[in-house]
């Protein structure tokens, strides 16, 4: 063994000076301790009280202005910590906001959806949702979306061609209202047939600008007043009150001029549509010793028909 001088030294424990310690504290520091710690402690429920009726941070700040901010943060960083080991320390102030969430999460709402409904912020809801799956893209809503666009430039679009043809039309002379009246009676109107003599205008249509373009043809060619009935033919089951209101203002006519209505039987096998607030059934207009004028018409027809190549002098 080696017994130099050197080597015994060398066994020998050092004595160190407490003040060289690398860790120790000073009196002071010991005492700032203490009484920060004491402070944390002093504010703990307090702290506890206001996160359970959900103040943020800053928030339990403002409510604690002679306390210093960094007490306050750790005093809650202490009770998150104290939550997480111990769920039964967990306040329970936010228990119905977190199952409300998560029930609007399995019924596929996002995160703006429920935030919508609850003031939490994305981390909140990422920490209560995590562990639910992701909801599936609500792809009728977005159809329904795109339709209605669609529909919107559908209907732009429509009534734009419609705009533009109206101003094509411009004014309209008499040789051409004349000529747009008889094709409007040939197509409308009660026609003469061999098998059968019905030489005499009667015309009935259930539009009501269709019905005035043919009243002001009449006024064209010639037709009095005092010549023209009217009569109305409507379902047994409409409004013949409203009709007979609504027909009166589209002539401009006394009730007297109109005769005694036509009803048509109501078969309920027959599923009709425009039995609506808007439906006023037909009006029938028919012109007293008109057979001269019927068969001016069916001549004006004819050259009509001539002169584009598609008939002759009726027979």
């Amino acid at each position: 063994m080696d017994t130099s001088p050197k080597a015994l030294r060398s066994r020998v424990p050092q004595q160190r000076h407490p003040e060289s310690r690398p860790n120790a504290q000073t009196r002071t520091e010991v005492e700032a301790e203490v009484e920060f710690e004491a402070g944390v402690a002093s504010v703990s429920d307090r702290i506890r009280e206001l996160r359970a009726r959900g103040l943020t941070p800053k928030q339990i700040r403002e409510e604690l202005p002679g306390v210093s901010p960094w007490v306050v943060n750790c005093a809650i960083n202490r009770d998150a910590k104290a939550q997480a080991s111990h769920p039964g320390l967990r306040a329970r102030a936010r228990d119905a906001d977190r199952e409300r969430a998560r029930v609007l999460r399995l019924e596929g709402k996002t995160y703006k959806q429920i935030q919508a409904e609850l003031a939490v912020s994305s981390a909140t809801l990422s920490m209560w949702l995590r562990d639910l799956p992701h909801p599936q893209p609500d792809r009728s809503a977005h159809a329904a979306h795109m339709h209605r666009i669609l529909a919107t430039r559908r209907n732009e679009q429509r009534e734009a061609q419609k705009a533009a043809a109206f101003a094509e039309v411009g004014e309209i002379s008499d040789r051409e209202l004349m000529l747009l009246g008889v094709a409007l009676y040939w197509a409308e109107g009660v026609k003469d047939k061999s098998y059968s003599r019905r030489e005499y205008i009667q015309f009935i249509n259930s539009d009501a600008g269709m019905m005035r373009l043919f009243l002001s043809w009449l006024d064209l060619v010639g037709v009095e007043e005092a010549d023209r009935q009217y009569r109305i033919s409507i379902h047994e089951s409409a409004n013949l009150a409203a009709a007979e209101e609504f027909w009166r203002g589209v002539v401009g006519r006394p009730e007297a001029d109109f005769r005694k209505p036509t009803l048509k039987r109501h078969n309920p096998k027959t599923v009709r549509k425009q039995l609506t607030d808007d439906y006023h059934g037909c009006l029938i207009v028919w012109v007293r010793k008109s057979s001269d004028l019927y068969r001016r018409v069916d001549g004006w027809w004819g050259g009509i028909l001539a002169a584009r190549g598609a008939g002759g002098m009726p027979n």
